[in-house]
């Protein structure tokens, strides 16, 4: 017979972000349908000749980096006072990428991969290989849980005392308190840290890795505040698709969804980006320059 299973860290602190996402931010979704031919091909060929073979999702991670520079409205933070109606939006410096990563007995995390704007696809893989070896290696519950006490202390610092008060009673009593199992991974010393898993200038989430054989799009897509916007990748699907002549082709195509915050955006903002990305998938030419 099935029991109660209570919330561990990690799903708390996504139960949280979640539902801070819904109650605060009115999301707007969009789909697109890349064709990645040329960049699949490219890849075959480059993985062929190198011992570090590049993934499709360490190329996409890229494309979308170099999009994300030409187009800084989707990359930042919205600070919005609802009683006030007043608000601003701040652009990120820096393309700082949020991804979920599957790890362990199936528990996903939430890594920042910064700047990765001034990454090559070969340097971008090497840093998710680097990355998922580290997570291996980190405890995941100790550091989740430090996360969510700086959290919690820095809603404190801003004025959220009745929140803070909930968390930090929430955390220690009663059936659903926060338990830290002993582990033997806190010696490792390159680890994930706290800063590590911080939020970044923009979530891009790849659940067509999870399913391969996916064959339809992802709908919707928690904005993590305060960012504006959340990507997510779907499974490779061969489809019908039109060329210049009006000859149809099977193609190879990406599901992409762009998830991003009314309040700060509306469409027109966002597809500048779909075009750069729906014209840049199919440059051979651009693609390569950003291998190495």
């Amino acid at each position: 017979m099935a029991k109660d299973e209570y919330l561990d860290i990690s799903r708390k602190i996504v139960a949280n972000m979640t539902l801070q996402s819904w109650r605060s931010i009115p999301h707007v979704s969009v789909l697109l349908e890349a064709n990645v031919s040329a960049l699949i091909q490219l890849l075959r060929e480059y993985n062929a000749t190198h011992d570090t073979a590049i993934s499709l999702n360490s190329a996409i991670l890229k494309a979308i980096a170099e999009g994300l520079c030409i187009n800084p409205k989707l990359n930042g933070r919205i600070k919005y006072n609802a009683w006030l109606v007043s608000g601003k939006f701040t652009p990120s410096e820096h393309v700082d990428v949020s991804m979920p990563i599957q790890y362990g007995d199936g528990k996903m995390i939430t890594v920042t991969l910064p700047q990765i704007e001034t990454l090559s696809m070969l340097q971008i893989q090497e840093t998710v290989s680097k990355t998922r070896d580290r997570i291996e290696h980190t405890d995941m519950p100790r550091v989740l849980y430090k996360t969510g006490l700086q959290d919690t202390f820095e809603g404190l610092r801003k004025g959220r005392i009745l929140t803070a008060a909930g968390r930090l009673i929430g955390a220690k009593f009663g059936r659903g308190r926060v338990c830290i199992p002993p582990s033997d991974k806190g010696s490792f010393p390159d680890a994930l840290q706290t800063s590590d898993i911080r939020q970044g200038s923009i979530t891009v989430s790849n659940m067509g890795s999870v399913y391969r054989n996916w064959k339809g799009h992802v709908v919707l897509l928690e904005i993590v505040p305060p960012q504006v916007c959340a990507i997510g990748i779907g499974a490779l699907q061969e489809k019908p698709v039109i060329g210049e002549n009006r000859q149809i082709s099977v193609s190879t195509v990406l599901p992409v969804t762009i998830c991003f915050d009314h309040r700060a955006l509306n469409f027109s903002d966002v597809a500048p980006f779909m075009e750069f990305l729906t014209d840049t998938l199919q440059d051979r030419e651009k693609l390569t320059a950003w291998i190495e």
